[in-house]
């Protein structure tokens, strides 16, 4: 059976995407079958977001050597329509 998680950083409705900042995530972790566990327990898996071109808008690391640290990055893409 495969277990799921997404962590998605949300914008205030009003910030263009274009003006996203590079972010970092630390001490993330996930509950599994009532325990928690970190990402690399929990097989966490990066993804990356799209314009409507299908480039690359903002793209997550991979999970950090401590099993619960990421981070998520603007690429230079023109935040085209869908």
């Amino acid at each position: 059976q495969a277990h799921f998680q997404t962590w998605i950083e949300l914008l205030p409705k009003a910030l263009a995407l274009d003006q996203f900042s590079p972010v970092s995530f630390s001490a993330a972790s996930a509950v599994q079958n009532g325990q928690t566990v970190d990402l690399t327990q929990s097989s966490a898996q990066p993804i990356t977001m799209l314009n409507g071109n299908g480039q690359p808008l903002a793209v997550a690391s991979g999970i950090g050597s401590d099993g619960s640290s990421f981070s998520v990055a603007r690429t230079s893409a023109a935040a085209a329509a869908c």
